[in-house]
């Protein structure tokens, strides 16, 4: 099953502030920097827009986002920006500049080296990856491991793996 977290861009943005804290908008701050202007830029697992109406709007860029999750990508098309429906692991990727995968690639764990070398064959200049490397889910504890676990599932079936250092390296 879903996680609840994916069933409101609202209430994602709520979960992933708290989670965050003040790192929530460093990371975008960060990120927003590798970004030229008059270029094309597709996100994919873009979540709640929050990169681009706070931080990407502004810039002269060709934005375009994907995600496998129709609430968000339905969202994203009330507001006039151009996103599709996708799965990543599946589905073709659309040629860009640059593709950005913040927080995300976990979701294709066990594939994701397949699936970098994918998303590679279609960037034009570079792919831009931001991964969390402490995570609940890795806790000690295993209920707050469960927690992470289940609040992270995009979609049923997937794995409750997480990266860690080491892990997001290889």
């Amino acid at each position: 099953m879903q996680s609840p977290l994916y069933w409101h861009p609202g209430f994602y943005s709520f979960i992933m502030k708290k989670l965050y804290g003040s790192y929530y908008s460093k990371r975008y701050s960060e990120i927003v920097k590798l970004i030229p202007d008059n270029c094309s830029l597709l996100e994919l697992c873009m979540g709640d827009l929050y990169f681009y109406e706070h931080y990407l709007k502004k810039k002269n860029i060709n934005y375009s986002c994907a995600d496998i999750n129709p609430v968000f990508v339905n969202a994203a098309k009330k507001k006039s920006i151009n996103a599709v429906l996708m799965d990543m692991l599946k589905d073709e990727i659309p040629r860009s500049d640059y593709i950005l995968l913040q927080g995300s690639l976990y979701h294709s764990i066990p594939h994701q080296k397949e699936l970098v070398n994918k998303i590679l064959g279609s960037t034009g200049k570079q792919l831009i990856i931001s991964e969390n490397i402490q995570n609940i889910s890795n806790s000690s504890n295993s209920f707050k491991a469960w927690l992470g676990g289940a609040f992270s599932k995009a979609k049923a079936g997937q794995s409750k793996i997480k990266f860690t250092k080491e892990t997001l390296k290889d």
